[in-house]
C-alpha cells in the first residue's frame, strides 16, 4: 500500500513540474494577466495543493 501511494505522489510530482515548465514557458511570452497564463496558474494551484494535503494526511 506504501508505494502505492509513493507512485500517486510521484505522479502529483511528475504533473506539478511538467506545468511548472510549461507556466515559466508560455510566461515569457505573454503578459501574466493573458487567460491562458491564469487558467494554466490555476491548475498548478490545484496540483500543488492537492500534493500538498497528500503530504500532510500521510
Amino acid at each position: 500500500m506504501v508505494s502505492k501511494l509513493n507512485a500517486v505522489g510521484d505522479g502529483l510530482h511528475a504533473i506539478i513540474e511538467e506545468l511548472r515548465r510549461e507556466l515559466i514557458s508560455k510566461a515569457q511570452y505573454a503578459t501574466l494577466t493573458d487567460p491562458s497564463i491564469v487558467e494554466l496558474s490555476q491548475r498548478l494551484d490545484h496540483y500543488v495543493v492537492l500534493a500538498q494535503q497528500k503530504k500532510k494526511g500521510n
